[in-house]
């Protein structure tokens, strides 16, 4: 920690000695040229990172606070800068005991900005679980952005979303790694944000009270050139499925049942992907699966007087899953409704069935898990309930079928920890379905977001997950779809609109083309 109160001092050499050296070494470093971004995907992965400097490695010096800050790495191109934050703690940054501010002198120009607080000339910040108005006493949720006045003699300060700096953040899990992505060259409240050749940062932890936990000392950031042409993807985007014979999958949430309330945005996107079988979930219950049918066969017809069919489980109280397929199906009544294991007047949102393709028996699961919470919070322990009760009651209802192939997927909302999922896979692998995450990615290949929704204050977040069997099953491709990902002559070809996602709802498709080993025939498409 460097501080007083939220002053730098410097630094004690007896205590700081290795920190102050691998601070002063990188940072000269820093000075002399920016760090390459390269090909960084805010996925959640960080091997990206490994040919990425520490910037700064602060030494262990808030062991009692919420968070004790780490190290620190940038990178930088001309659209776009980069941070990994290594924390010392496994935390959320959307779910904190209390706040992480990153202040930026985003003009690299000290009389510009605020003339008090941690950071002389700070243009704005970025507040990791930003207060909100519901919660005063608590720490907050999601993350904010204030923007500072540029007069000295004007305090203002604006809040604005963190959408207007496009800001991506990953994972959506608690992590003790985060990673954080901020597009330059945004302009808020008259003045053009990391614009520049160099910025300067500095990062706090405070608690609820605003007590200083920890601190770092200013960095300056150097960057490349600002570059003002549209940024595009290094390779080409296709919708195309793969040749030969395979099955196309696709999960989507889709947001309380506006597929039948907007329906436009959604058949322009389900004709384009072109799917085999379709794990919807949030539809409501006041939809039933004979309106669901109609409007697939109505909307999306098959070739060849094919038709399509629905299965829409009873469970899950007003929000429901249903499984939508161009192969026949067989309806597991055992796992129509899957009740709590410990609450039986409430159950799982989820749809289960056999699809028979092509004399494969494959066993299809869409799944919407709780939503909300954090880490120990009571949303999760819903999560973890909701997941052991649907494996023992799929333990207990296929164990003697005949089972070719597993699909399981859905919203997930992996917003706490990652044990809802871990559970989920090590079900399956108990039950002899060894089973793998379908690791999909948007179009431009640069995140693994499924949901974005601008009014809310969390960033961008992979919540949707496909997993599929590991034996006899092999990925051929797979991604997360965005019609804003789409070049014009895609959207040409298509029919997509540019706002076509944003318009059908708060999620986006995952999609993946599976090819079965033991099939010599799979799909029924044009």
């Amino acid at each position: 920690m460097y501080m007083n109160n939220v002053n730098i001092l410097p630094c004690r050499l007896v205590r700081f000695s290795v920190s102050v050296i691998v601070y002063t070494t990188v940072f000269l470093l820093c000075t002399l040229h920016y760090v390459r971004a390269g090909a960084i995907a805010i996925d959640g992965k960080f091997g990206d990172w490994d040919q990425k400097v520490e910037i700064l490695v602060d030494p262990v010096d808030a062991e009692d606070g919420f968070v004790d800050l780490g190290s620190i790495r940038y990178a930088s191109d001309g659209h776009h800068l980069h941070l990994m934050l290594e924390l010392r703690r496994t935390v959320n940054l959307q779910a904190m005991d209390g706040q992480l501010t990153l202040y930026f002198d985003a003009d690299g120009d000290v009389t510009t900005g605020r003339t008090d607080g941690p950071l002389l000339g700070a243009d704005l910040a970025i507040v990791c679980t930003a207060p909100t108005n519901r919660h005063i006493e608590a720490a907050g949720m999601g993350l904010g952005v204030e923007v500072y006045h540029r007069s000295p003699t004007n305090d203002t300060t604006w809040h604005e979303s963190p959408y207007t700096l496009g800001i991506s953040f990953a994972p959506t899990i608690a992590s003790p790694q985060s990673e954080l992505r901020i597009e330059r060259g945004v302009s808020l409240h008259d003045r053009t944000l990391f614009a520049g050749k160099k910025i300067t940062m500095r990062i706090i932890a405070t608690t609820v009270a605003g007590d200083v936990v920890d601190a770092i000392p200013s960095l300056t950031l150097h960057l490349p050139e600002l570059e003002t042409t549209p940024w595009k993807p290094a390779n080409e985007v296709s919708l195309e499925r793969m040749a030969g014979n395979h099955l196309r999958v696709i999960t989507w949430n889709i947001e309380r049942g506006s597929i039948l309330n907007t329906p436009l945005p959604f058949v322009r996107t389900l004709r384009a992907l072109d799917a085999d079988i379709i794990l919807l979930e949030e539809l409501t219950s006041q939809q039933s699966q004979h309106t669901i049918e109609t409007f697939f066969n109505n909307h999306c017809p098959l070739s060849d007087n094919a038709r399509w069919y629905v299965h829409l489980g009873s469970g899950g109280g007003n929000l429901r899953c249903a499984i939508v397929s161009s192969f026949p199906f067989k309806a597991i009544d055992a796992l129509d409704t899957v009740p709590y294991e410990n609450q039986t007047n409430r159950s799982v949102r989820q749809a289960s069935c056999i699809v028979n393709v092509d004399d494969t028996n494959v066993f299809v699961c869409a799944i919407h898990l709780k939503c909300c919470g954090r880490v120990n919070s009571r949303e999760e322990v819903t999560r973890l309930t909701e997941v052991r009760s649907l494996i023992n009651a799929i333990a207990a209802s296929i164990g003697n079928q005949q089972i070719d192939v597993m699909i399981l997927g859905g919203d997930v909302n992996l917003v706490g920890g990652h044990a809802p999922l871990t559970n989920l896979i090590e079900g399956c692998n108990r039950m002899g379905h060894q089973v793998q995450v379908v690791d999909a990615y948007q179009l431009d290949g640069r995140t693994n977001a499924t949901w974005y929704d601008a009014d809310q204050p969390f960033v961008p977040g992979r919540l949707d997950y496909l997993l599929c069997s590991v034996n006899g099953v092999t990925i051929e491709q797979s991604f997360v779809f965005d019609a804003t990902d789409l070049p014009q002559h895609l959207r040409s070809n298509t029919g997509i609109l540019p706002t076509d996602s944003l318009d059908a709802s708060d999620h986006r498709p995952v999609v993946v083309d599976l090819r079965f080993d033991n099939s010599s025939s799979v799909g029924n498409f044009e």
